[in-house]
């Protein structure tokens, strides 16, 4: 139990949850991936691994062992990564939507695509949060 001087602040309550939002997203971005395009190579479970290891952070810190920050930090490295090799999809995805055939796996550009936009929506949530419980 928290003392009066251990209450979190309304914003830095949101750390947490945050984290857990993201790793559920990649988790769910990996398994829709699994089950629309099947398992042709292990790498379709990438975005579910990334989110299993996002969740664990946020579990670890329900757990004492991180604080919230920490398990936002461990997060936000796993988002930037996610983001440095996903990003270049995303200006592909227009095609890929559209069925042209320049496009070799569709499939792959949506996901890649997906995985980008929600690391990136991940890191200007944290760092907004950062910035606003200071």
């Amino acid at each position: 139990m928290r003392s009066a001087s251990q209450t979190l602040s309304p914003v830095a309550a949101w750390y947490r949850p945050t984290v857990y939002y993201y790793g559920g997203a990649l988790i769910v971005i990996g398994l829709v991936s699994v089950v629309l395009g099947g398992l042709p190579h292990w790498t379709v479970l990438i975005p579910a691994i990334l989110g299993g290891l996002v969740c664990l952070a946020g579990f670890a810190a329900r757990q004492g062992v991180l604080s919230d920050v920490a398990a936002s930090a461990c997060a936000l490295t796993i988002a930037l990564l996610a983001l440095a090799g996903t990003a270049t999809a995303v200006p592909v995805l227009p095609y890929a939507l559209a069925g042209s055939s320049d496009v070799a796996n569709a499939g792959a550009v949506v996901a890649r695509s997906a995985t980008a936009l929600v690391s990136g929506g991940f890191v200007v949530t944290i760092l907004l949060l950062w910035w606003r419980s200071r």
